[in-house]
Order: C-alpha cells, then structure tokens, then sequence
C-alpha cells in the first residue's frame, strides 16, 4: 500500500469503536472491509469523511451501511471541486428527492452545488451551477463569505444577491474580518447575526467587534458557542450575561458536546429533559444515559426524536427506559421513511395503522402501505397476513 492508503485507513480508523487488531492488510478493495460494527452515526460521519478527501469508495461504503445525508456530501464535495464525487451525490440525491414531504424537482441540487463551490472558492464551479439553473445568489453570497472569498462575493453581487447581512454573518463564522468590512461597507448592519456567527465559528476577536458596534445579544451568542462546542466563548457569553443555560444545555446535547452540557449545568440548567430529546435527535446515547442520571424522565419524545431521525439504538433505548407512545412513533417513522422502526414499532404495539397508510399513500411510499396492509392487528400482537 502505498502512503495514501495508509493516510486513509488511519482517517477511516478513528471512526472505529475498537481498535484495528488485524494488520492493514485486512483493509483491501479500497476500504470496502474495514474492520469491525460502525458506531451509531459512523455511515454519515465516513460519507462526509469520503466527501471531504475525495474518495468515492468510501462514499460508497457509507451508502451501504446506510448514509442518506447526501445534501452535506454534495456541499462538501462541492468545496473540494471533486467531480467524481459531485457525480455520485447527484445520483444519490436525485433518488432520494423521492423521500421529500413535498415536491421538488433538481433545482436544489444546482443551489447546493452553488454553496458548496462558492465556500471553497471554486468559480469554474460556480459557473457550472448557473448555467444548470443554480439562482440563490444570497446564499451563494453568505458561502462565500464564510469561505473569505471576496471575488466570489462580488461575482454573486453582480448576479443580483442583495442580503448583505447574510454575508456578515459568513464571515464572522469563517473569521474573516475584511469580508465582514466589506459586508459593512456595501449596507450589513447586523450585527447580532454577526456576533452569532463569530461564535459559531469561535473568534473571539469578532465576537468582541460585534460587540463594540452595537449587538447585546449574549443569550444567542452563547447558544451559538455551545452549538459549537467553543467553551471558551461560551465563558465569554457568560460574563458578558448570558444567562439562558438550558437552551445552550440542550444546543449541546444535540452535538453531542458533553462538556459543555456538563459546564451549562454548573452555571443552573435544569432542563434535562430538553436535553434528553435533543441529545436522541442527535444520536448521541451516551447524552440520553447522562441526561436520565441527571432525572429526565420525558421518554416518550426521547422516542418521537430518535424515530424521527432514525436512531434504531436509542428508540430502543427509550423502551427500555419505560416510552410507550408506539403510535407517535410509528407516524414519524412514516414521514422519514423508516422501514425499519415501523416495523419496530409494530411489533412494540403501535396499532394506527389506517393513519400509517394515509401518510404513506399521500408521501408514495408504497412499500410502508404494503408493510401496513399486510399486518392483521390483534391485542397486543402483529401476525402477518397471507
């Protein structure tokens, strides 16, 4: 192997719950046998991973251990202008617009496309996604300012992108001063949106810019920080007089930041079960085990939240722990297409059926209406009709 493949199975490791006990060796086909179970978000996680470093088969592995989120794959690959896979995020995605609530056609694809060159600078890119109907120029405008691209700004300018707040915002978040002066200079006045983005992306120099030209906002700054994990602004959000702990408690626990859930609770947040329902729709068990020791008890929306985005894991986790709203769960099983957790959810109790299928009908998929026509309910028990 050579030092790219080593590069790359060292990268792909550390997504690994154990260590690799088998030689290097044992990783061949370009990754397609990696050693060991994923963790509970590792498909994503690898497919973002793949995006980010170019490399298609480990896109494709992700995809095969269940990745959907190919909106974030297409913006990533789009920053990195890696065309074979911008190819795949197109197809894959173009195959999952049939999962949306509502009708929608390519044209997000191109505005994605737009977004994601534009951050990394790409105008070749660009060009590219405007002449396949990209036409978001403001949100073209704010990615490139989060990238520092000032060409870029101006060009989506020049297309008529006219949300210069939008783009103080940027770059604020990418820490990029002479974009915000720029911003300033063309009409942003926003500088709340500033001091939010500065925190997002953990300058603490901007934070203190925005701060001096008017935004007093330190509630959303802290949120902004914590949502980052970025204790050190969420210390400055603190003595400048934040004070809305169990927002930044439950902002944490859907990233998965424990220290900085553990530093909102010293400070007074009490709002654990927020904090439980935040952390399930984030996939992060180890929170929801955190926020039960601390005494939420709300674990029937722990449940809604998991089976909403499709964490297996922690839906169980919440029966274990005494959930029982079946129903609930089977309906927003239903609209995220969850196979799966329907039939989970079935087998657990749920019995509104006619409520399943309607969705199901409304949404076109058809394989969950056949999943609930072929159930014969009887009390407490599914049994497959003939």
């Amino acid at each position: 192997m050579n030092s790219l493949d080593n590069y790359l199975i060292a990268q792909i490791a550390s997504y690994l719950p154990s260590p690799l006990d088998t030689p290097l060796r044992a990783v061949s086909a370009r990754f397609r046998a990696i050693i060991g179970p994923p963790k509970k978000r590792l498909p994503n996680k690898l497919m973002s991973h793949g995006a980010k470093i170019g490399c298609t088969e480990i896109c494709e592995l992700a995809r095969s251990r269940g990745a959907i989120n190919y909106k974030k794959m297409l913006d990533i690959a789009a920053r990195g202008n890696y065309f074979p896979i911008l190819h795949l995020a197109f197809k894959w995605h173009a195959i999952n617009i049939r999962k949306s609530h509502s009708v929608i056609d390519m044209q997000p694809n191109c505005d994605l496309l737009l977004m994601g060159a534009a951050r990394g600078g790409h105008r070749a890119l660009c060009e590219r996604a405007f002449s396949q109907g990209a036409r978001d120029f403001d949100r073209m405008l704010g990615a490139a300012a989060r990238g520092g691209h000032r060409a870029l700004c101006e060009l989506a300018r020049s297309k008529g992108a006219s949300d210069f707040n939008y783009m103080l915002y940027g770059g604020a978040r990418g820490g990029h001063r002479a974009i915000c002066d720029l911003a300033r200079e063309w009409g942003a006045t926003d500088y709340e949106g500033m001091l939010r983005g500065a925190a997002r992306g953990s300058h603490r120099d901007l934070c203190i810019l925005a701060r001096d030209l008017g935004a007093t906002n330190y509630n959303e700054m802290l949120v902004s920080a914590a949502h980052g994990d970025h204790r050190a602004i969420c210390e400055l959000a603190w003595i400048w007089g934040a004070i809305n702990y169990d927002q930044a408690l439950a902002c944490a626990a859907e990233g998965g930041h424990r220290a900085i859930c553990e530093l909102a609770r010293s400070w007074g947040a009490t709002n654990y079960n927020w904090m439980l329902v935040c952390a399930a729709g984030g996939g992060h068990p180890d929170l929801c085990i955190l926020a039960h020791e601390w005494g939420a008890t709300d674990y029937d929306s722990m449940l809604i939240a998991a089976a909403e985005s499709g964490y297996r894991a922690i839906c169980e986790l919440a029966h274990e722990w005494g959930a029982t709203n079946f129903n609930g769960m089977l309906i927003v099983a239903t609209m995220s297409r969850r196979y799966d957790l329907c039939t989970l959810a079935f087998r657990w109790g749920a019995t509104n059926y006619n409520d399943m299928i309607g969705i199901a009908l409304s949404l076109h998929y058809l394989e969950l209406v056949y999943l609930a026509q072929s159930c014969v309910f009887t009390p407490g028990m599914i049994v497959q009709g003939q």
